[in-house]
Parts: structure tokens; sequence; C-alpha cells
């Protein structure tokens, strides 16, 4: 039996399946990096945020805990889903399943002035729940000043 026509074949086709495994993961990380963009501009985030820069402009101490022992104000909660959509996306980036550079582009600042104005929260819980809380987040917000200081010598 020739297997000359089946392993002449073999090479083309193991190409072509190469290209579309990579176009496929490409399509994949453009898609994961759109979804998130979708939850990172959702209003309830968005306030999140909003609410974060609010209180650190005021210079209240908005994360201690009220006298039966829950985070202040009830914004808690809000800013911190914020914070931790924040820390999913530099879990995202850590794993490659989206693209650093492309959220940076649209992300840098954002993250850069959320993960500044959040640092006397992030003390408070990891001192209180002996917890390295948002350490994806930390991350991202190192890079992202990286990204900010390049982009601005070019």
């Amino acid at each position: 039996m020739d297997l000359t026509p089946i392993l002449q074949a073999v090479p083309p086709a193991a190409v072509v399946g190469a290209v579309a495994l990579w176009r496929s993961y490409r399509v994949d990380r453009r898609s994961t990096l759109l979804k998130l963009t979708e939850q990172l501009i959702d209003p309830k985030m968005q306030e999140g945020r909003r609410l974060l820069h609010a209180h650190a402009e005021q210079g209240d101490e908005w994360w201690l805990p009220t006298a039966e022992g829950e985070l202040g104000h009830g914004d808690a909660d809000k800013i911190n889903a914020a914070l931790s959509l924040f820390d999913i996306a530099g879990w995202y980036v850590e794993r490659g399943y989206i693209d650093k550079k492309s959220l940076l582009e649209l992300w840098a600042r954002p993250v850069v002035r959320c993960w500044d104005r959040a640092q006397p929260y992030v003390q408070m819980r990891r001192e209180r729940e002996d917890w390295r809380g948002w350490a994806k987040f930390e991350a991202l917000a190192r890079e992202a000043r990286l990204y900010i200081a390049r982009s601005a010598k070019s």
C-alpha cells in the first residue's frame, strides 16, 4: 500500500489545523476582553469606582468597621465588587486569557487611580483578615504604571 498521498496531505492539513487553532485562540482572547470590558463599564461597577473616588476625595475613613462590626457607609460592597473585578482582570492577564497590552490601552489609568485610592481599604482588609487580597489587582496596577510611563515617553 502506497502511503505517499497520505503523507503528502498531512503537512498541509497540520498547518491548516494549527492556523485555525491559533485564530480561534486570538478570537477567544478578544471575546474575553470584550466581555470583561462590558463588565467594567456596567453601571454597578462604575458606581463602585465612583464611590471609591468620592470617599477618597472626602478623606473619610469609610472602610472602618461600624460599631456592629460591618464595614462602614454601606458602600463597601459596591466598592469591593469594583476592586474585585480589577483583580479578576489581573488574573486573566496572568493566565493569558486576555492580552495585557490591549487591556492596558483601555484601562491603565482607571486601574492605577482605583488602586491608589483603595490603599487604606486594602491594607485594612489584609491586616484584619490576614489575607493577601487583590494581589492580581496589585500586579495589574504595577503593570499599568509601567505602561503609562512608557506611553508618556513615546
